[in-house]
C-alpha cells in the first residue's frame, strides 16, 4: 500500500512538471508599430505565439477590438526554427473618433490553457487647428468640382468621323446630282437610216466577201426603215414580194411613190441578190451608184409618207419623261443615302464624346424602366419598418433568421433586410467587414455617418465600395443599422458602380425608410 501511494505521487509530480514545462515554453507576444495615430490612419498589430508545439493552438473565430475597427486582417503565418516554432496573426486597425483607447486583449487557447494578448493603449488625434494666430475670412459658397475634361483625341475622332461622312456625301452629290443624265437622243427611223448608210462609206471593199457583206448591210438598212415607217414586213419578204408590197401601196395611194423609185430599188435588190447568192463581184463604181440609188429611194419614200408629227412629238416627250424619271430617282437615292450617312456619323461622333448618356437613351436600360414603373410600399418586421421598393421583399429560403431580400432583374442590385438579437459587446461594423471578406470582397473602403428617417428615427449608415474577387467588378454598398433594446435591424444595399439610374433607385429606397407608428 505504501509503495502504491509513492508511485501515484511520483506520477503526479512528473505530470505537474510537464504542465509547467509546457506553460513555460509558450509565449504570447503582442507588437504594434505605433501607439499614436490620426483619425482615419491605420496601425499595424501583430499577435505572435511561440511554442514547441503548434498543433493545439485555437484562435478566436472572430476577433473583436471594438470600438477599434479592423480595416484588414491577414492569414496566419507559421515559422519554424530548430525546436522553436511560432505562429502570428497580423491586423490593420483604424479609428474615426478622437480619444484614448485600449486594444482589447484577445483570448488564444494553447493546449488546455487560455492565454491573452497584451492590452495596448492607443491615442487617436485630430489635426490641430490654430484659431488664434490665423486670420479667417467669411465662408465662401461651395464650388462644385469641375467636370473632368474629356481627352482632345475624342473630339478629333468625332471630327474625323463627320469629315469622312461629308466627303462621302460630296462624291454622292457629284455622281447622282451634278452629273447629267446620259440617254440616247431620240432619232426618227429616217434619220437612223440616213446615218447608217453614211457609216458604210468607211468600209473597205477588197473582195467578193466584202461586197456580199456591204450589199447585205445596205439592203437591211432600207428594210428596217420600211418596217418602222411604212410598217410592212420587209425582212420576212423576198425581193419580189417586197416589190409587190410597195406596188400595192402605190396603187392604193397609201404610199405616194413614183414608179421610177420602185424600179431603182428593184435594180439594187437584184444586184444584192446576185452578190449574196451568185458571188457577183461588180465594179466599185456600180456599188457606189447602187448606194446612191438607195439613198434616193430612202428620200423619195420619206417624201411619199404623210408626215406624222404627233408621233415624233410623243417619242420626244417620252424621252424627256424618261430623263426626268432618272433625275428624280437619283435625287431620292441621294437624299436617303446622305441622310443615313449624316445620322450615323452624328450618332457615332456623339457616342465617342458622351457614350454614357447615349447608352442610357438609345440602349434599352432596365434600371431606367424600373424607375418609371409602379413601386411597392410595404411594412416589414415586427417593428413596422416601412420602405418603398420596385417589388415586395421576399423571405430568403436559406435563412434561419429574419431576412428579407430583393434582387433586381439583372442582379446589379441586392437589397437585404434582417433582424438579429442585439449584443452590446458585438462590433457590427467589424462583423459586416468580416462577412464581406468571407463573401470574396477585397479592397474595402468604409465611411460612416448618422442616418435619420423622415420621422427623425436615428441610425448609423456605413457605406463605401469594394472589389468582387469573383467578377472583378467594383461594387458599392450601403448598410444602415437601427438598434432597439433587444434587436438590431440591418438594411443593406450592394449594387454596381457607374449606373446613374441604379444610384437613383438606391436613393429612392433609402429615402423611403421609416418606422410606422413607432
Amino acid at each position: 500500500m505504501g509503495k502504491l501511494s509513492l508511485s501515484i505521487l511520483i506520477q503526479i509530480f512528473f505530470a505537474f512538471n510537464f504542465l509547467f514545462a509546457q506553460d513555460a515554453s509558450t509565449k504570447i507576444i503582442t507588437k504594434i508599430d505605433t501607439t499614436t495615430i490620426k483619425v482615419g490612419e491605420q496601425v499595424n498589430l501583430e499577435i505572435k505565439i511561440e511554442s514547441t508545439d503548434l498543433s493545439n493552438i485555437v484562435f478566436p473565430e472572430k476577433f473583436n477590438f471594438s470600438p477599434i475597427i479592423i480595416a484588414e486582417q491577414f492569414p496566419l503565418d507559421t515559422i519554424s526554427f530548430q525546436r522553436n516554432k511560432s505562429i502570428s496573426k497580423k491586423f490593420k486597425l483604424t479609428l474615426f473618433d478622437e480619444g484614448s483607447y485600449f486594444i482589447k486583449p484577445q483570448g488564444i487557447i494553447v493546449g488546455s490553457k487560455l492565454f491573452y494578448s497584451d492590452s495596448i493603449p492607443i491615442d487617436v488625434l485630430t489635426v490641430k487647428v490654430d484659431t488664434v494666430s490665423k486670420k479667417f475670412f467669411n465662408i465662401k459658397e461651395i464650388n462644385q468640382p469641375k467636370e473632368q475634361k474629356k481627352p482632345i483625341s475624342k473630339y478629333l475622332y468625332a471630327l474625323l468621323c463627320i469629315l469622312i461622312s461629308c466627303i462621302i456625301i460630296y462624291f454622292l452629290h457629284k455622281r447622282l446630282i451634278a452629273t447629267d443624265v446620259v440617254i440616247e437622243e431620240y432619232k426618227t427611223p429616217f434619220e437612223i437610216a440616213v446615218n447608217s448608210l453614211k457609216s458604210l462609206d468607211e468600209q473597205n471593199i477588197s473582195n467578193q466577201l466584202d461586197v456580199k457583206q456591204y450589199y447585205t448591210q445596205m439592203t437591211d438598212i432600207i428594210k428596217l426603215y420600211f418596217e418602222k415607217d411604212i410598217e410592212i414586213s420587209a425582212f420576212e419578204s423576198t425581193t419580189n414580194q417586197l416589190i409587190d408590197k410597195l406596188s400595192l401601196l402605190k396603187k392604193s395611194k397609201k404610199l405616194k411613190i413614183s414608179q421610177e423609185t420602185i424600179d431603182n430599188f428593184t435594180s439594187v435588190l437584184f444586184n444584192a441578190d446576185l452578190a449574196k447568192f451568185a458571188k457577183y463581184n461588180p465594179e466599185k463604181k456600180i456599188i457606189i451608184d447602187d448606194k446612191k440609188l438607195l439613198e434616193s429611194v430612202l428620200v423619195e419614200t420619206k417624201k411619199a409618207i404623210p408626215n406624222d408629227i404627233e408621233k415624233e412629238l410623243e417619242e420626244r416627250k417620252q424621252r424627256e419623261r424618261k430623263i426626268e424619271f432618272i433625275k428624280n430617282t437619283r435625287r431620292k437615292k441621294f437624299y436617303i443615302i446622305s441622310s443615313l450617312i449624316a445620322i450615323i456619323s452624328l450618332f457615332i461622333s456623339a457616342f465617342i464624346i458622351i457614350p454614357e448618356k447615349l447608352s442610357s437613351i438609345f440602349i434599352f436600360n432596365k434600371n431606367k424602366k424600373i424607375l418609371k414603373s409602379d413601386w411597392v410600399n410595404s411594412t416589414y418586421t415586427q417593428f413596422n419598418l416601412s420602405l418603398e421598393s420596385p417589388d415586395a421583399l421576399i423571405r430568403s429560403k436559406d435563412s434561419l433568421n429574419y431576412s428579407l431580400n430583393y434582387f433586381s432583374e439583372n442582379n446589379d442590385l441586392v437589397l437585404e433586410l434582417s433582424v438579429d438579437n442585439f449584443d452590446e459587446n458585438s462590433d457590427l461594423v467589424n462583423i459586416m467587414l468580416d462577412e464581406f471578406r468571407v463573401s470574396g470582397y477585397s479592397n474595402i473602403i468604409t465611411k460612416e455617418e448618422e442616418f435619420s428617417t423622415s420621422s427623425d428615427k436615428k441610425g448609423v449608415k456605413v457605406f463605401g465600395s469594394f472589389n468582387s474577387n469573383d467578377t472583378g467588378d467594383r461594387l458599392n454598398y450601403i448598410t444602415i443599422f437601427f438598434a432597439t433594446e433587444k434587436s438590431t435591424i440591418t438594411i443593406q444595399f450592394i449594387f454596381e458602380e457607374g449606373d446613374e439610374n441604379l444610384d437613383e433607385i438606391v436613393r429612392r429606397i433609402e429615402n423611403s425608410i421609416d418606422f410606422v407608428n413607432g
